[in-house]
């Protein structure tokens, strides 16, 4: 096993990236993991605003009265204002102008144009051009202004998913996570070592070794089969270890699986790279492009909701997507069977690469 050997001691030299990719992982994971539960966590912002109202006319005394049910008037004297602007005390001060019932222009008075004044302009600004395409529709101001403050009375029901209760919250993030780290990490070790027995001199001397050509390949996968598990193992146990509370649900097993098949899938991908590219330089940029790619166009970094129609197909090229899909359905269906149309996928990608892999010509790096 002179070659199963060689191959831990190649893959031990690049101990460095991988724990710099370890690190990365584990920035990620707190990023996305403990952001914390956003159920029941969002309030309607009401903000302290000083309104002074010049025009005394029915828009204004409207605008007036918006302020007042969705956020908070504050009276304050006039010569205190810039202090209590600078104190923060109120986040703005609005004048309307008297010719604000032929203008509509609201003046604002702020200190510092932060998140909230800005909320606040959007807010009135928002209540305003509902009135205004009211009122071009055909209605009076009068029904301009009912209708819109309708409108922004309305409730809206929200359903949220909720998951099982038998799995840590913050389960599906760190499997998310952990795909962005598989990919960057096999294509690097397998990449990197097959593109070192791909040397032409070394191709050469083992060529004219006594071993064979099968069992120096078959070694070789082995290799390849056995780094790609121990990377899963390692991030599994990591999971067991930062989740001491977990336990071995139907979910838990179910993504641990999906992850499993995943791995395998990377690393008929891996080896397929490292057959076409010519150097080491050439590996990195494809593990970057196709790691960093994939993770923003299936659903790692950004959820899948999220995504545009031309994300969403773009998305569906790289094996990653049916990868989050499977975790989506794992933890929002009570049926959910492992054998299903995203893991024959993932498994079909798998049969591409390696027949892909048998016919494709190396390119020989010259030592």
């Amino acid at each position: 096993m002179i070659v199963f050997k060689n191959y831990f001691k190649i893959l031990k030299s690049h101990k460095k990236s991988l724990i710099i990719y370890t690190i990365i992982f584990f920035i990620f994971m707190f990023i996305f993991a403990e952001s914390g539960d956003p159920i029941n966590k969002y309030t309607s912002t009401r903000l302290p605003i000083y309104v002074k109202d010049e025009s005394n006319t029915e828009i204004s005394k409207a605008v007036v009265n918006f302020i007042d049910e969705n956020h908070t008037l504050v009276d304050v004297d006039e010569d205190l204002l810039d202090d209590k602007l600078f104190f923060e005390e109120i986040v703005c001060a609005i004048n309307i102008p008297k010719d604000f019932e032929k203008n509509r222009n609201l003046k604002f008075k702020e200190v510092y144009n932060d998140s909230y004044t800005i909320f606040a302009k959007n807010d009135l600004d928002s209540f305003l051009n509902q009135i205004e395409t009211f009122e071009k529709a055909g209605f009076s101001t009068s029904e301009a202004i009912k209708n819109t403050e309708d409108n922004f009375k309305k409730n809206i029901d929200v359903k949220v998913n909720s998951f099982s209760k038998n799995y840590k919250k913050d389960s599906p993030y760190y499997f998310q996570i952990m795909a962005y780290i598989i990919m960057s990490q096999i294509i690097l070790i397998v990449g990197t070592i097959n593109l070192t027995y791909n040397k032409d001199q070394t191709k050469k001397r083992n060529l004219i070794s006594p071993m064979k050509k099968s069992t120096q390949d078959f070694q070789l996968i082995l290799g390849h089969i056995v780094s790609g598990f121990a990377i899963w193992l390692i991030y599994v146990l990591l999971y067991c270890f930062y989740f001491k509370d977990f336990s071995f649900s139907r979910q838990i097993v179910q993504m641990m699986a999906n992850a499993l098949l995943f791995t395998a899938t990377i690393v008929c991908f891996a080896v397929l790279v490292s057959k076409l590219a010519k150097n080491e330089n050439t590996i990195t940029g494809i593990m970057n492009v196709f790691s960093l790619g994939s993770s923003f166009l299936t659903g790692i970094f950004v959820p899948q909701e999220l995504l545009g129609d031309f994300a969403i197909k773009l998305g569906k090229i790289f094996p990653a997507f049916y990868y989050i899909s499977n975790i989506k359905d794992i933890m929002s269906k009570s049926d959910y069977s492992f054998f299903n149309m995203n893991s024959l996928v993932l498994f079909g990608f798998s049969i591409v690469f390696i027949i892909l892999t048998i016919i494709t010509k190396p390119n020989l790096e010259k030592a």
